[in-house]
């Protein structure tokens, strides 16, 4: 079995409340903008710009970003030689494109 490529094994993330509270804000200065901007209300529309120009970079610096604790599967690009098997016990296949399959180690069962 020949590995091509190996992927996987990275810490999992999700949205924190602060991220989500923080996505909320830039939405809500979206749509103060747009009303504004709408209706040709001057301070409004720059209150709206000032809220995405605020929380946009805090988004998008991972600030609302937290770790699960656990790690996305690791997974490997192997292409088999004639006569090979892989081993059903140790690895799961997820995928197969002609010749390379895309397999992972099964969960340890207790």
């Amino acid at each position: 079995m020949d590995i091509l490529n190996t992927f996987g094994g990275d810490p999992e993330t999700a949205l924190s409340l602060g991220g989500f509270i923080n996505g909320m804000f830039i939405v809500a200065g979206v749509a103060i903008l747009a009303s504004s901007a709408e209706s040709k209300n001057g301070k409004g529309a720059f209150l709206g710009f000032l809220i995405v120009l605020i929380g946009l970079p805090i988004l998008l610096s991972g600030v609302g970003v937290k770790e699960t604790g656990e790690f996305t599967p690791i997974r490997h690009e192997v292409m088999l030689r004639d006569g090979q098997v892989i081993d059903a016990t140790k690895y799961e296949i997820v995928e197969q494109r002609g010749k390379i399959y895309v397999i992972q180690e099964r969960e340890a069962s207790e």
